[in-house]
């Protein structure tokens, strides 16, 4: 295993962090199982000193299930319809 997981607080009752999860080790059935698993265990997934980049964002996507793209093509990230680019602006209202 090149990860290690801990909870993401202890005066919580849900959410997990997962701390160094390598692009390599979502090719391993094991790794996508024990995903899934802390999902539906721990309902919110927090990853922490990972690959940031789009190829691995959607694989990583993946490992959850099938991917769908958003309906507003003016949000994907270019050369990766399967991400978006969301922003907050609160000064536009």
């Amino acid at each position: 295993m090149d990860h290690s997981v801990s909870r993401l607080s202890e005066d919580l009752g849900f959410g997990v962090v997962i701390h160094g999860l390598s692009r390599d080790a979502l090719s391993a059935p094991e790794t996508i199982s024990e995903l899934n698993q802390l999902w539906i265990e721990h309902g919110m997934i927090l990853f922490r000193d990972t690959d940031a980049s789009s190829e691995f964002q959607v694989e990583l996507s993946r490992c959850f299930g099938p991917l769908e793209r958003h309906p507003v093509k003016e949000i994907w990230v270019e050369g990766n319809p399967e991400l978006i680019t969301l922003a907050s602006r609160p000064e536009a209202g």
